[in-house]
């Protein structure tokens, strides 16, 4: 709603020319300093018209043009659109004449089909969801029979006008499981969601990819059947989260997408998480030690590891408890059980000592990706 996206570089074009110029500017300096150039993509948001997006497209090119003179180098660059009017929905195949691809915008394009601001009518949702008017909050899992229905028409449309149009979706729905299964269904090429979202939402789209395939293979869909069992659902999501990187801030929603419920998959989560933890602090260095006299390239690895740690342990040894259990607690790359462990074991902390502080933070780490995740409402 109101003068924002493209009606913004319609009314003052300088502001257009001026982002473009930055964008095409950085990256050819980048491209300067690396073996080659970055792939470059000029997205024009909130479009209503296909004349209103080639206006602004005319726009950038111009700028990119200039630019390239300016600089005496030029890239490949692509410009597209975020479809997130109805509007731009149902002029898919004229907008995609002009467009190199499409970005379904799902959190405007919810709102605008709904006739609802996501801001002020949160509990009006829940309630509608109470009351059994609503199967879920369509803002936090895209409502397939209606938004979904006209993403899944805009990219029929787009697709007959412009057969290789890249398309995705964007938006707080692009981290959720049955969101992604949709994009899969209907050949999506791409999904963005918050940082936070993003290991759960590789997860999924994984899944996705495998169970379209399973669907025509019936050998690989007996390999996997007994994901669809509860017993399955369980060890999947308890052997997803104690491994590193992804531990449970991944497990989490690939559990509740095999159908467990939110809390069963907290649960079997964090004791996942957990059961490395011990193996690490007692036997770590010992593992390091036998890496670094095996080969250099495994020593090389090793001093990264022990680079990392040192990275995060000046906050353990400055507030201990609390400086360990806060660096488990956020999840975010670079943190977690996994990481919490390797710097107890390089500060040579005792078990007893590093446990409950590991134990507290996983504890909080998972009640941190259910609720950013599927909403306070759940707490």
């Amino acid at each position: 709603m109101g003068k924002r996206g493209a009606r913004l570089a319609v009314s003052y074009p300088d502001i257009a020319r001026m982002q473009t110029e930055a964008i095409i500017t950085a990256a050819i300096e980048a491209g300067r300093e690396m073996d080659g150039m970055p792939d470059v993509s000029v997205m024009i948001p909130f479009v209503s018209t296909a004349r209103e997006f080639s206006k602004v497209r005319s726009i950038v090119d111009e700028a990119a043009a200039a630019c390239f003179e300016k600089m005496g180098e030029t890239l490949d660059y692509s410009v597209g659109t975020m479809i997130e009017t109805p509007r731009a929905a149902l002029m898919s195949d004229k907008i995609a004449e002009r467009a190199d691809f499409f970005s379904f915008g799902t959190n405007d394009l919810t709102e605008l089909v709904y006739g609802l601001s996501r801001s002020d009518t949160e509990n009006l949702v829940e309630d509608y969801v109470k009351k059994d008017l609503l199967d879920r909050n369509p803002f936090y899992s895209l409502d397939q029979r209606g938004v979904g229905k006209l993403i899944s028409m805009a990219a029929s449309d787009g697709r007959k006008a412009r057969p290789k149009l890249k398309m995705g979706l964007c938006g707080d729905h692009g981290g959720d499981a049955e969101t992604i299964k949709f994009c899969r269904d209907i050949e999506l090429n791409f999904v963005s969601c918050s940082t936070l979202r993003i290991p759960g939402a590789r997860l999924a789209a994984a899944q996705a990819a495998i169970d379209a395939s399973v669907k025509n293979d019936s050998r690989r869909k007996q390999m996997i059947s007994l994901w669809g069992t509860t017993a399955g659902n369980l060890l999947m999501t308890f052997i997803i989260s104690m491994v590193p990187v992804i531990e449970l801030r991944g497990a989490i929603p690939l559990g509740v997408y095999n159908g467990l419920d939110v809390w069963t998959a907290l649960v079997v989560a964090i004791i996942g998480n957990l059961v490395p933890v011990p193996f690490i602090i007692i036997f770590i260095r010992k593992i390091f030690k036998w890496m670094q006299e095996k080969s250099e390239k495994l020593a090389v690895l090793v001093r990264k590891f022990e680079e990392k740690a040192d990275k995060k342990k000046e906050q353990v040894l400055k507030y201990e408890f609390w400086g360990l259990m806060v660096l488990v607690a956020v999840p975010l790359p670079g943190t977690g059980a996994w990481t919490g462990a390797l710097v107890a074991a390089m500060l040579d902390m005792q078990l007893k000592r590093a446990m409950p502080a590991i134990t507290v933070g996983v504890i909080v780490a998972g009640i941190i990706v259910t609720t950013a995740t599927y909403g306070v409402q759940l707490l």
